[in-house]
């Protein structure tokens, strides 16, 4: 990840929301994407870490590190939601319940959400998404993520279609689709939150370490496509203005003929 930089609030593939989370000591992180920002708060002590890939926050359940946004506008059902998040598991082999890694939430409701999670199937991650009406859509990966290695999870949405509506994408693989359910088209969202469902009470929240997260609001669903999200994978950073003399970037096999620069 890069030490050094700008974000290129002009670049296609630049966030509407973005934290790099290389704050490093402090206790907020700052949302530095193209939209108006919604800074992350770190609960109890989050912790800050760095490795090989770059600086990251650790969460925590049985400390509560997590971090929030506070409240503001974000998407509301209008164009599509894309969310990304870099993360690594703490164990393995999977969760024993549920864990949030990225999403949006709902600070009034016990149900609205669009978020990124693990399940206990197999160790998979998941799309999710609630709307008011209590609809609600999901896809599982067909990938275990649950394995101590760092993954770029991505999970995008569309709302009040009767087709695919939920996708999901493990290190810019071919987006996993869920087009049996529909979801409503009123979905009241007010905060971001890592590594925890911050609804009207926290809870699932994950253990391991996130080294960044970004959303894109209000595009066309569409145009984020396989080949979309494989560019991105192959470079996650391509928003940014870097100085590619001083900046470390480091690449590594995912799988068999894919790599991810960091």
């Amino acid at each position: 990840k890069p030490t050094s930089y700008t974000v290129n609030t002009g670049h296609a593939k630049c966030p509407t929301h973005l934290w790099m989370l290389d704050e490093g000591s402090l206790t907020n992180a700052n949302d530095q994407g193209s939209g108006t920002a919604l800074d992350m708060t770190l609960q109890n002590a989050a912790q800050w870490g760095s490795e090989t890939l770059g600086a990251y926050i650790t969460v925590n359940s049985t400390s509560s590190y997590y971090a929030t946004t506070g409240t503001g506008s974000v998407w509301d059902g209008t164009g599509g939601l894309l969310l990304v998040a870099i993360v690594k598991t703490d164990v393995t082999p999977g969760p024993v319940t549920t864990e949030d890694w990225f999403g949006t939430y709902d600070s009034a409701s016990t149900a609205a959400e669009a978020a990124i999670r693990d399940t206990t199937t197999n160790s998979q991650c998941q799309a999710i998404a609630d709307a008011d009406d209590a609809s609600s859509v999901s896809r599982n990966s067909t990938a275990d993520v649950y394995d101590q290695a760092w993954h770029m999870v991505a999970a995008k949405f569309k709302a009040g279609t009767a087709t695919e509506c939920c996708a999901i994408s493990i290190d810019g693989g071919a987006f996993a689709v869920d087009d049996a359910d529909t979801l409503g088209a009123t979905i009241t969202l007010n905060r971001y939150a890592i590594g925890v469902r911050a609804r009207s009470s926290t809870s699932a929240i994950a253990n391991g370490k996130v080294l960044a997260a970004w959303a894109y609001e209000g595009g066309v669903y569409a145009d984020w496509d396989d080949t979309w999200i494989a560019s991105l994978y192959a470079d996650p950073w391509q928003f940014l203005n870097t100085s590619a003399l001083t900046d470390q970037q480091v690449q590594f096999y995912r799988r068999p003929n894919t790599l991810l620069r960091m």
